[in-house]
């Protein structure tokens, strides 16, 4: 359903959320500044019983380690969701040090 925003898993007619994505446009002293993120549930952790996505109350969070059964490595789920992004958007992420680019900028 379109009201749904982010990455979804359904199992027996039960739909959990697996990661969210967000934007946020600010305006100030007519400039405008845009801010955007994502996550990905990948390790499992017990608290996500404790969240409810997007205010729904009947949706759980759930984990990619859920779904799969195994245990996932994170640097190498960033690795492979790194590349997918690129591969999207033709972009080849570098790592870049936060201050370096900052002064480039």
């Amino acid at each position: 359903s379109h009201r749904h925003i982010g990455v979804w898993y359904k199992n027996a007619n039960r739909l959990y959320k697996v990661g969210s994505i967000g934007i946020r446009i600010k305006t100030g002293f007519g400039v405008h500044v845009t801010t955007y993120g994502g996550s990905l549930n990948v390790k499992k952790d017990d608290n996500f019983s404790l969240i409810y996505p997007c205010s729904y109350g009947d949706i759980e969070a759930i984990s990619m380690e859920e779904i799969s059964g195994k245990e996932l490595d994170i640097e190498r789920v960033k690795k492979i969701l790194i590349g997918k992004i690129g591969e999207v958007f033709k972009y080849n992420f570098e790592r870049r040090n936060p201050n370096e680019f900052m002064k480039s900028v």
